[in-house]
């Protein structure tokens, strides 16, 4: 059968049981805080990186030169360079254009 606490209950229970573990914060360095727990939220002023980045191998193209396309209606676009991994990209793709992106690389313009 069903046995429903309330939550005062559940609440005396948690802290019976619970009550005595300890919460102390500790500094460790970061090769030590594998399955650690943060004591309290991390917030960052910056992201890293500071650029949008690929996260797969492919091409940069503008949505609207590729929609419809299919392996029986291909799109024809002019390859105008390719990003590389570690350095800025002065790229921007327009109309027609694709720029090959590597992952991790800096995704053009456009």
């Amino acid at each position: 059968m069903l046995n429903v606490k309330s939550i005062a209950e559940a609440n005396r229970i948690i802290l019976e049981r619970f009550g005595n573990l300890k919460s102390g914060k500790e500094q460790v360095p970061l090769e030590a805080a594998l399955n650690r727990i943060l004591a309290e939220e991390v917030n960052v002023a910056e992201f890293v990186p500071d650029f949008n980045r690929s996260t797969v191998d492919g091409f940069a193209v503008r949505a609207q030169d590729v929609f419809g396309c299919s392996d029986s209606i291909p799109a024809l676009l002019i390859q105008i360079g390719e990003a590389r991994m570690g350095a800025p990209t002065n790229l921007r793709v327009e109309a027609g254009q694709c720029v090959y992106v590597p992952t991790g690389a800096e995704v053009p313009e456009g």
